[in-house]
């Protein structure tokens, strides 16, 4: 098994990820991952529908905000689960992507937790002296 390209942060109430990329829609696609492994198993989702998602915003923080959110908003509301996110374009504070999963299934999914929301508290998304991008997350859970 593939070592996760994340890492989780505990906190008092809640819980957070950070997580690291070459560039930003590597950032993005492995922020997206993390936020699919908190939810859920991961191994047990059939990457077999593509829900495309656009979204625009002022700034990098606000998009991954929103990109984070959307993702909450379809498995919470459409009852979506998704395993992997294709980022297809990432422009300055524009998103297209594809997030691959299915359907929640009762007989094989178990949601591992619920999270309620993406905050913006201790939120960082920073570039490094050699290009590399690093991200926390805070959830609330």
């Amino acid at each position: 098994m593939k070592a996760p390209s994340f890492e989780i942060i505990e906190t008092t109430a809640d819980m957070g990820f950070a997580t690291w990329g070459r560039d930003l829609p590597q950032l993005f696609a492995r922020a997206a991952g993390a936020l699919f492994a908190l939810i859920t198993d991961l191994h047990k989702i059939k990457p077999e529908q593509c829900i495309h998602t656009r979204l625009e915003a002022a700034a990098w923080p606000e998009l991954l905000v929103d990109w984070l959110s959307e993702i909450l908003y379809l498995q919470q509301v459409q009852n979506m689960l998704f395993a992997r996110a294709q980022v297809m374009e990432l422009a300055p504070y524009r998103l297209q992507a594809c997030l691959w999963g299915e359907k929640f299934d009762p007989a094989r999914h178990y949601i591992t937790r619920e999270i309620k929301g993406i905050t913006y508290h201790r939120l960082s998304l920073e570039q490094d002296e050699k290009g590399q991008w690093r991200l926390q997350v805070i959830v609330d859970i």
